[in-house]
């Protein structure tokens, strides 16, 4: 474990600190040819006892939190439940927290805002700090996103999904033992955000890291965890485990009782049943991203059906 802080967490080490463009430490990592290397032996993410406190006012008050290797949990909360506290705390970029954090030495970040740099094409934001070596990764790792024909397009012609996807691309290029995802579709329209639900499920289920998605979304947290947890002034009150099979119907009753319990602890009534909106299918069991290539061919503007606002 590379970044292993006890008692009052002191400066990450800068060989495996996350920066704020995503980027992680990438010594030992597997190319994306295939699979994993099978002798990476990918640690839990453990934290005990941990509290964070801004000016007095308490965010976090003794999370204890184990993620096991490949595991997918959802963080729940309202805002300023302190989620992105206990994420930036995970990555490395706040270290004035009290307690022991354990995580795997290659992490990375997706945050909200792709924050790619505007004056770089595509492939080399996806390969920053890794060296011109290894654009051959980058490259495969934006065919993995769907954005193969993408590599040297500057950042402003890129929609908000396809920013994204780039996003994504620099974080699994480092392949990563644990992704931290600080509400990565918060900005997107609906549906470009169900399109990179598949294509989230489907590179982790082939890249096999364990993840932690910080998120508003109720159906957004069932649809893609296994679990689910609920941060309620500054502990976590609820967690649960899904238990909702693929393809996850907003109301079948499985997914329809997790949403109510889900939303009851946070403090909002469930009104689902009083809309007659046609009922969603998220299907994240598909080869969804290799579509998106071809999604492209049809569309002359290469829009992945972002609005003009979000370009």
């Amino acid at each position: 474990m590379a970044s292993q802080l006890r008692g009052q967490l002191s400066a990450t080490d800068p060989a495996s600190a996350t920066d704020l463009t995503g980027a992680a430490d990438l010594t030992g990592a597997a190319d994306l040819t295939g699979a994993a290397d099978p002798t990476r032996v990918a640690d839990a993410t453990i934290v005990r006892g941990l509290r964070r406190a801004f000016d007095g006012r308490t965010v976090l008050n003794g999370i204890d939190l184990t993620i096991c290797p490949g595991e997918f949990v959802a963080l729940l909360g309202r805002s300023g439940s302190g989620k992105s506290t206990l994420l930036r705390v995970l990555a490395g970029l706040d270290t004035e927290a009290d307690g022991e954090v354990d995580v795997p030495s290659r992490h990375a970040v997706v945050f909200q805002d792709a924050r790619l740099l505007p004056w770089a094409r595509v492939l080399d934001n996806v390969v920053l700090g890794l060296g011109r070596s290894e654009r051959g990764r980058g490259e495969r790792a934006l065919a993995e996103v769907g954005l193969a024909k993408h590599e040297r397009a500057w950042p402003s012609t890129l929609s908000g999904g396809e920013a994204q996807r780039a996003a994504l691309a620099r974080a699994l290029v480092r392949e990563p033992e644990l992704l931290l995802l600080d509400e990565p579709f918060g900005a997107l329209d609906a549906l470009t955000r169900i399109r990179m639900h598949a294509l989230l499920r489907e590179l982790v289920a082939r890249h096999r890291p364990s993840v932690l998605l910080v998120t508003h979304d109720v159906d957004e947290a069932i649809v893609l965890a296994d679990r689910v947890l609920v941060l309620t002034e500054g502990r976590i009150s609820l967690d649960v485990q899904v238990g909702v099979p693929h393809p996850r119907r907003r109301h079948d009753g499985a997914f329809a009782s997790l949403r109510a319990r889900l939303l009851a602890e946070l403090g909002v009534q469930d009104d689902a049943d009083d809309h007659a909106d046609p009922d969603p299918v998220f299907d994240t069991s598909s080869d969804f991203g290799a579509d998106l290539d071809a999604d492209f061919e049809s569309s002359p503007s290469g829009d992945d059906t972002d609005s003009e606002n979000d370009k």
